[in-house]
C-alpha cells in the first residue's frame, strides 16, 4: 500500500511538471531573406516586397518615429542620400501614419527609392528579424543576399554603403 501511494504521488508530481512546460516555439523564418512585408506610406499608398526591383540592393530600416537615435540616423541618411543612389531603402515602423509623416518632415526623406511607412500591428518585419532596439538595419546586395545586420546605434553609413554596393560589411549583431 505504501508503495502504491508513493507511485501515485510520483506520477502526480511528474504530471504537474509536464503541464507547466512551455509550448514548443514556432519555427523562425529565414532572417537572411527579405520578409514578405506590406507597409503603408504616409500618403496612403501600399508598398510590398513585390514592388521592389529584385536587381537592386535593399536596405531595411526598422525605426520608431520618436526615437532620437532613429531621427539622427534618418537626418544623416537624408544628408548623404546621393551616396545611396541605386539602392532601395525601406523604412518600417509599427507606429501610426501621423507619426510616420512627422518623421518624414523631421528627416526630409522624400526621395526616389526611399519608402517610409508603417507595418501597423502586423509585426511581420519586427518578428522576422527579432528586433528589440531601434534603429535596426539589414543590408542586402543587388542579388538580395544579406550582407550586414546592425542592431545598435550609432550605425555608420559607410558600413551600409559597403554592404549595399561592395564588399561584405561588418556584421554588428
Amino acid at each position: 500500500m505504501r508503495l502504491y501511494t508513493l507511485l501515485i504521488a510520483l506520477l502526480l508530481w511528474a504530471g504537474k511538471g509536464l503541464a507547466q512546460m512551455p509550448p514548443p516555439e514556432a519555427p523562425v523564418a529565414d532572417s537572411t531573406m527579405i520578409p514578405n512585408f506590406t507597409i503603408v506610406l504616409a500618403d496612403g499608398r501600399h508598398v510590398t516586397k513585390g514592388d521592389l526591383d529584385p536587381h537592386k540592393p535593399v536596405m531595411i530600416v526598422y525605426y520608431s518615429p520618436t526615437c532620437e537615435h532613429c531621427q539622427h540616423f534618418g537626418q544623416d541618411l537624408a544628408a548623404h542620400i546621393g551616396e545611396f543612389k541605386g539602392a532601395q531603402i525601406v523604412m518600417v515602423t509599427f507606429r501610426p501614419l501621423n507619426e510616420v509623416k512627422d518623421f518624414e518632415n523631421i528627416c526630409h526623406l522624400e526621395h526616389s527609392g526611399v519608402y517610409v511607412g508603417s507595418e501597423g500591428l502586423t509585426w511581420v518585419v519586427q518578428h522576422h528579424y527579432n528586433i528589440t532596439n531601434f534603429p535596426f538595419v539589414a543590408v542586402y546586395n543587388k542579388d538580395w543576399k544579406l550582407k550586414g545586420v546592425y542592431r545598435n546605434p550609432p550605425i555608420h553609413l559607410s558600413l551600409l554603403r559597403r554592404g549595399l554596393f561592395g564588399k561584405t560589411s561588418r556584421n554588428v549583431e
